[in-house]
């Protein structure tokens, strides 16, 4: 089923508003999916408080605790199946697989770049799409097409738990349309979610390491140590922060009765476990991020931030960053 803009808008105006109420009664569930500036880590503290495993204002069930997040993430009686009503269930961005994404090997090319511009926009989430379509054998005819549809989807992973504006909605409808007349379903996940993860680890990578210009220097000159950083990376700041899945059947976690039918969230940063709830593109996003960040630092050792950066609204999921302008200090010197 199609939904016409007014169906949409409605939809999204009740669940934003919904939300909304929630956060205001206090529940840090609730005001995370408000994504509004809040203290991500207070908020953390918080949801550790009300225990390993708490029902939240809004309705599923939040856990924070590494061993029950990993029976989450792992047990087949809980799937990641929208909800016929969810904004995105007719396009179904990330569909179940049993294929694992290859590593891509290729290169990552940086030229055509000027003293000035925005490391995430023009270099990160390009060259990750890039390898994504190396990985999956994208047609050098349709590269472009694939790359647009890619970083319009990006949003789906947000979406799934906060309701995008109508624009940005029906944006990644169309790109998760456009996607599936390019690659097949099972490659769905890696052009989405995939991607998205991927492109945001990086992004948040780089932005702490050019906040110490030293640090940024020192991967230029020894990009094999990118690998260590990112692991340090992905424990404080996961690119995926919520996971959500819904139960299939009655069952037991941590001591409460769960229904089929209820959602259960993990909150992988309090639970502590970077991306093994993603196990099928885990290895894509950490090797694909790091051969991108390490490729950006020796290519551009005097690299230094040049402006603001700028996170992606209501995204409580990935805390993206969209913008990130930069100023190449050797070039700048040139001219």
């Amino acid at each position: 089923m199609t939904r016409t803009d007014s169906d949409l808008g409605r939809l999204l105006l009740t669940e934003r508003g919904m939300q909304f109420l929630f956060a205001h009664g206090g529940d840090p569930y609730a005001v995370l999916l408000r994504a509004e500036d809040e203290d991500n880590q207070e908020i953390v503290e918080r949801i550790k408080q009300r225990g390993r495993i708490y029902r939240s204002r809004p309705g599923p069930w939040v856990v924070s605790a590494s061993e029950l997040a990993e029976r989450v993430l792992t047990d087949p009686r809980l799937g990641t199946e929208l909800p016929s009503s969810h904004v995105l269930a007719d396009v179904e961005p990330f569909p179940a697989t049993d294929w694992t994404a290859p590593v891509p090997t290729g290169g990552v090319p940086l030229d055509g770049f000027g003293p000035r511009f925005d490391l995430v926009r023009d270099v990160l989430r390009p060259a990750v799409a890039g390898l994504a379509a190396q990985a999956l054998t994208v047609s050098g005819a349709d590269l472009a097409t694939y790359t647009r549809h890619v970083i319009a989807a990006g949003p789906a992973v947000d979406a799934t738990l906060c309701a995008p504006r109508l624009a940005d909605a029906r944006a990644v409808i169309d790109a998760c349309a456009g996607l599936r007349k390019l690659v097949p379903d099972s490659a769905l996940s890696l052009s989405v979610l995939g991607v998205e993860l991927t492109a945001t680890l990086a992004a948040e990578a780089a932005h702490l390491l050019l906040a110490d210009r030293v640090r940024w220097r020192a991967l230029s000159t020894d990009p094999v140590a990118v690998g260590a950083l990112l692991d340090g990376v992905l424990a404080e700041y996961p690119p995926m922060r919520l996971d959500r899945r819904v139960a299939r059947e009655d069952l037991d976690l941590g001591g409460e009765a769960i229904a089929a039918g209820d959602e259960v969230v993990v909150h992988i940063g309090a639970a502590g476990i970077g991306l093994r709830g993603v196990p099928r593109i885990a290895a894509f996003t950490r090797e694909v991020a790091a051969t991108v960040l390490a490729a950006v630092a020796v290519r551009f050792p005097e690299l230094r931030l040049d402006g603001a950066p700028v996170r992606r609204l209501r995204a409580p999921v990935t805390g993206a960053l969209i913008r990130l302008p930069v100023a190449d200090a050797n070039s700048l010197a040139a001219h």
